[in-house]
């Protein structure tokens, strides 16, 4: 699918705003499930240095357990992403351009 560039721009924002959505269901989702407002409170917790108030098990499993793999898959999935892009591109694929 080819956009018109004044709509990138709308499709990149949407596209990162699911992203984000998704990495938040995914870091209370799980064998042991945590609300989003115990998430958020966890990661303010965590950018901010104050403590959370949250039980201790609850923090470690977000930030210790979950938000590690969360980042690994990410930086796997761009890496992979940026791979395909660069031998399309050295192949000169007619889909790249």
């Amino acid at each position: 699918m080819i956009l018109a560039r004044h709509r990138f721009a709308w499709w990149l924002c949407a596209a990162c705003i699911a992203l984000a959505l998704l990495v938040l269901w995914s870091l209370g989702a799980g064998q042991f499930p945590v609300g989003l407002a115990e998430v958020a409170r966890a990661l303010w917790s965590a950018i901010t240095g104050k403590a959370s108030g949250l039980a201790p098990n609850v923090d470690a499993v977000v930030l210790q357990v979950r938000a590690p793999r969360i980042g690994g898959a990410l930086a796997v999935g761009a890496a992979l992403s940026a791979a395909g892009a660069a031998y399309q591109s050295l192949f000169k694929n007619p889909l790249v351009s």
